[in-house]
Parts: C-alpha cells; structure tokens; sequence
C-alpha cells in the first residue's frame, strides 16, 4: 500500500501539485506523525474561532493600494505565522478528526503544513483526497478557501450533520493551505 507521504512527494516532483485536487488518491489505513514540532498557543485551552467569525468585522472593498491599510497583516487574509496558529488551534481542538504534519520545507526553511482530517476512531481502509491551495505568492485568498473548507468540515461534523460525519468515517482528507509559505511572506514584503 503506498503511503501519502511518498505519493505527495512523488507528485510533487513530477510537478502536478498545481493541479490543486486530487480525487480520489489511494486507499490508506496509515496513521500520521509530526515530522516537526508544532507550536503551542499561547493560552491552552483557548475556544476555536470559526473563520466565518473571524470575517465578521472586515470593512467592505478597499479602493486602492490594501497594503497600506493592512500592513503585514494581510488583513482578513492569514500571513504564514497566524495561518500556522490556526492549524495549531485546530490540531488542539479537534484532536479527534485532525493530524497536523509538516510534508516538507520551503526553499528557505518553513514548514509546508498539511492537515488530515478524518474520523480518527474508524480505521479501516479510506478512500484519500488532497487539496492544496496557495501555490504563487499573491493567491492569499485560496488560503482562506482552503481553511473555510476544513472548518466547514470540522463544524458540520462536530454538529452531528451525518453527510459530514460520513465523509469524514470513510475518506481521509489532506489539506495543504499554504504550498508556498515562503511566496506568502513575500508578499507581505511586495504588494
């Protein structure tokens, strides 16, 4: 049986990742392991803010030059730091249905975080997909359709809506928010 992490770096090499989805990858009963160590929040047991939340406050349309307004911030988009605390407060919160890793580096050095999102408690064998957003430096927005779609997943399936706890009993689901960390700092640097 082929793992995912040496089909992802098989793919990755042939240079298809920009495919964005793969549907469906492999079969898998593998379990997943940190290959780094995930950072803490800094206040444990911390409530999760779902992203719709997060929007809540955002100001309409900015007309102009939006990186004077939000500064290295991106805004309403994440940077690679706050995008990293997120996946941490979803690993911390909903152990249950995620296992955080890192598939690799960026060119200079940070983590390429992947989330597996599944229904942990089940193991038998699952059909795999992969998403992967964010591969060129100003596509800060799929960042943020990739991490609405975990969170969906991940809300749904903590209401009990039974098409979301099926998905999640019966496929593992990868997610790479972020395959271009380093284009993301970038382009706090050069908007």
């Amino acid at each position: 049986m082929i793992s995912f992490r040496s089909l992802a770096m098989s793919i990755f090499f042939a240079g298809v990742l920009s495919m964005g989805f793969i549907s469906p990858a492999v079969t898998s009963t593998a379990s997943h392991s940190l290959t780094t160590d995930i950072p803490t929040m800094s206040s444990p047991g911390s409530t999760y803010t779902w992203i719709w939340e997060e929007f809540e406050d955002a100001p309409g349309p900015i007309y102009g030059d939006d990186s004077v307004v939000w500064g290295a911030s991106l805004g309403p988009y994440y940077n690679y730091g706050e995008l990293t605390l997120k996946l941490t407060a979803l690993q911390n919160n909903f152990s249950q249905y995620i296992d955080l890793f890192s598939i690799g580096k960026s060119r200079d050095g940070r983590e390429l975080w992947t989330l597996c999102l599944t229904n942990k408690s089940v193991t038998s064998e699952k059909t795999e997909f992969h998403l992967v957003a964010h591969h060129h430096a100003r596509e800060v927005i799929t960042i943020v359709n990739a991490m609405y779609f975990v969170d969906k997943l991940i809300y749904e399936a903590t209401q009990a809506n039974s098409t979301f706890t099926n998905f999640l009993t019966n496929c593992e689901i990868y997610v790479t928010p972020c395959l271009n960390p380093s284009g993301c700092i970038s382009s706090n640097v050069f908007i």
